[in-house]
């Protein structure tokens, strides 16, 4: 519990049970975040589901990870409030995990960026584009609050539920579904 505390990690974490919980402070991770367990030594590590939560329950949580975010929960769990800053890749790995409306999701990268669901689901309220290069959507990423977009370059679809998504003009494509299960798609020209 950082219980409005800062904690900066300046290697990966791996959380395997238990409970993350920001509590008003900030988390600055250097390496990676995974949601995961984890066995095996340093060359061949082997994950696994995790039943860790990462807990961000108000306005002021904030967590920075510099590396990649990996999501293998063995239920589901959503991130409900606060800021998650990303300058690494993000990866649900199983089911479908979820940033609640009232969080902030920003890829803030210098590099590309991929957001994977192919092994599992993103359901995302805010999701913020502030990487200069390029974002590749894979699998299932679904943004159902609103989507704040840079004007960076963009591989593959990102689905919303509603026009009312758009934050601002947006750049690539989009899939339109009210359920996150597809019904229209409109294309970049």
């Amino acid at each position: 519990d950082l219980n409005g505390h800062s904690l900066r990690v300046t290697g990966d974490i791996y959380a395997e049970a238990g409970d993350i919980s920001i509590n008003k402070g900030v988390l600055l991770v250097e390496g990676d975040l995974r949601i995961q367990g984890c066995s095996g030594g340093e060359g061949e590590p082997a994950f696994r589901g995790s039943f860790a939560r990462l807990q961000m329950n108000d306005a002021e949580d904030t967590v920075i990870v510099q590396g990649d975010f990996y999501e293998q929960r063995e239920d589901r769990h959503t991130i409900t409030s606060g800021s998650l800053k990303l300058a690494g890749d993000l990866y649900a790995l199983s089911g479908l995990q979820s940033f609640g409306r009232n969080c902030n999701l920003i890829l803030n990268g210098t590099q590309a960026q991929t957001l994977d669901g192919s092994s599992g689901a993103w359901n995302i309220g805010t999701l913020r584009l502030e990487n200069p290069s390029q974002i590749r959507f894979a699998g299932d990423v679904i943004v159902n609050g609103s989507l704040y977009d840079s004007g960076c370059g963009k591989t593959g679809t990102v689905q919303i539920t509603g026009l009312g998504v758009l934050a601002s003009d947006y750049t690539g494509d989009v899939q339109i579904s009210p359920t996150g299960n597809g019904s229209a798609v409109l294309r970049q020209n």
